[in-house]
């Protein structure tokens, strides 16, 4: 059976307006509102168009001397509709009644419709919220995916079945609007998203997917006097079923792959297939407080030098780049800006093409008058492989440890996969040489005094953990008196160092000691860590020439960071040997 909803409205005011409700949505009514217009205003709050039955040809308006009675039907609303509820009355010398729960003595009556209520679907386990069997195609779409295993889905509805009057005419006319189809794409083609910031739009499913559970236990209906109905169902059909694609063979042509990181705190610093360097550069105090504008300073590229006059000709030219270098910067026409009334710091970007691949590290040198840094903010990834049958190796080196966001495109679309975890790069292991401390450089004799030391990777990333590589630190404190004591004494405190906690601000470990003397202390600090040996190598057999250092940074990719580090004295080794073989073998070991 079916009957439309029915709401009973009465209204004796002479003055003012009402606010009237529905679902959370609001709408105004004059005291003076012509019938045609209050009918407008309801279809818009209800979202469906309503009829008003006016028994008394004599009312023109909603509120009436003496209050006399109009109905709103809902014939395209199935089922009991929600009444429609005061939120605000300002109506003067009088009010508006509404009966809306089949008030059958007012005039009210409930919609009855074969098939009533909400159902809910369920999905590898997670159950969707109730759904109105009258549910939009959109309100389904919105509700599947909700669930933790749907991802993005297409959803269109079709409507069947006619809903009649009692002299068997179509109620909505020129249309089926009865029952409801709902047809479900998973991993749908024509949706957009499944990208970098709508993660949450990617297909969980792709190909063959299980059927979806329903649950009709919150369905309603009415049997009826005389044509009994029987027990309505919601049932689910599997149309066509998804596939997966098929495995590329070799002999079509390769795909073109795209793939980048991006810092999720460092802006424009990643990895991608071009790669990205920057060149800032300030002017110091005492330049601008003279007013020299001369400043100068030299850029060495694979152990070659050059003279900053036409940067990006240079670098071309050192490198032999066959395909083009873009440079962008501030809004400064030069690498360095000279203003003493409003200095500044001037970078330079520096855009490499993909075809150019890794690029090697720029190092400063000769620093005149200004204070230049220059730095890789975008790595290229180290190669693209082809494996066969549609796969691709790729393989990149970060130095910058954080969370990324990651990206993959094949053929310029994006990677139809879920990327919002992104990728955590963790620190390298820790490298003696770019650990930093903040020791005092006076003490008092018989107090104990102490610092701390910042653990850091050879890419000058801070440790998150020093256990993980069984880092520890070793010191030594050589004291000698100071000469007006008339005798030379000598002191070698102990030392204690104490592992801090890993959100102590300070640093990793705290060195305690307690000098005795009244002198110059020389420390010597150490980091004794797991990975290899120091390895010293020597051009000799009698172990003269040793070799310090290496040039496994002006190797491809150029991810290696100079063993020796810049204008520090001390360099003690070759290289770091992971691994041992006595077999030596008649060629070079370097």
């Amino acid at each position: 059976p079916y009957r439309a909803e029915r709401h009973s409205f009465s209204c004796d005011a002479d003055g003012g307006y009402i606010i009237l409700s529905f679902n959370d949505l609001t709408t105004t009514i004059d005291f003076d509102d012509e019938i045609d217009s209050v009918t407008s205003k309801l279809s818009l709050l209800v979202g469906n168009p309503v009829l008003i039955v006016n028994p008394d040809d004599t009312i023109t308006t909603i509120c009436s001397s003496g209050g006399k009675v109009v109905f709103v039907d809902f014939p395209l609303v199935l089922g009991d509709v929600e009444p429609v509820s005061v939120s605000f009355n300002a109506l003067e010398n009088g009010f508006m009644t509404i009966f809306g729960n089949g008030e059958e003595h007012q005039g009210a009556v409930d919609g009855i419709s074969p098939i009533m209520g909400y159902f809910s679907l369920s999905h590898d386990g997670a159950t969707t919220t109730p759904i109105s069997v009258e549910a939009t195609s959109e309100e389904l779409k919105m509700t599947l995916e909700n669930l933790p295993s749907i991802g993005s889905v297409g959803v269109t509805k079709e409507m069947f079945g006619i809903r009649q009057g009692k002299d068997g005419e179509n109620l909505v006319s020129g249309t089926t609007s009865l029952f409801s189809i709902w047809s479900i794409t998973f991993a749908d083609a024509g949706e957009d998203g499944c990208q970098p910031g709508s993660w949450d739009r990617c297909p969980a499913n792709i190909g063959d997917v299980p059927p979806l559970v329903i649950d009709t236990f919150l369905l309603d209906y009415k049997i009826g006097a005389t044509q009994q109905q029987a027990s309505p169902s919601i049932e689910v059909f599997e149309v066509k079923k998804g596939s997966a694609g098929n495995m590329l063979n070799d002999a079509e042509s390769q795909s073109e792959i795209e793939f980048s990181l991006s810092h999720n705190l460092m802006q424009g610093v990643g990895i991608d297939l071009h790669e990205v360097h920057s060149l800032s550069c300030s002017y110091s105090l005492d330049a601008l407080e003279s007013l020299d504008a001369t400043g100068s300073f030299e850029l060495e590229i694979l152990n070659k030098r050059i003279e900053l006059h036409e940067l990006k000709v240079l670098l071309i030219n050192a490198l032999g780049l066959t395909h083009p270098l873009y440079s962008s910067g501030s809004t400064h026409g030069t690498v360095c800006h000279f203003n003493p009334s409003n200095p500044v710091t001037a970078t330079t970007k520096l855009t490499f093409t993909k075809e150019n691949g890794p690029i090697p590290n720029l190092y400063v040198h000769s620093e005149q008058s200004v204070m230049v840094a220059a730095n890789t903010l975008v790595d290229a990834v180290d190669k693209i492989e082809y494996l066969g049958g549609g796969r691709y190796f790729i393989t990149y080196t970060p130095t910058i440890s954080g969370h990324y966001s990651a990206s993959i495109k094949v053929n310029n679309e994006y990677l139809w996969s879920d990327l919002s975890a992104g990728v955590v790069i963790n620190p390298a292991d820790a490298s003696a040489h770019h650990c930093t401390h903040e020791s005092n450089l006076v003490a008092v004799a018989g107090k104990d005094e102490s610092f701390a030391v910042m653990a850091r990777d050879r890419f000058g990333n801070q440790l998150s953990s020093t256990m993980s590589n069984e880092t520890s630190l070793v010191i030594i404190l050589n004291g000698a008196s100071d000469t007006c004591d008339g005798v030379q004494r000598y002191d070698n405190p102990n030392a204690t160092v104490d592992e801090l906690e890993m959100s102590n601000p300070d640093g990793h470990y705290k060195m305690t000691y307690t000098p005795s003397l009244a002198g110059i202390y020389q420390s010597s600090i150490m980091l004794r860590s797991q990975g290899g040996l120091l390895a010293t190598y020597f051009k000799n057999q009698d172990f003269s020439q040793p070799v310090y250092g290496n040039t496994n940074h002006n190797l491809p990719p150029y991810h290696e960071t100079p063993w020796c580090i810049g204008e520090k004295p001390i360099c003690d080794s070759t290289r770091l040997d992971q691994q041992i073989s006595f077999d030596w073998g008649f060629e070079s070991p370097l």
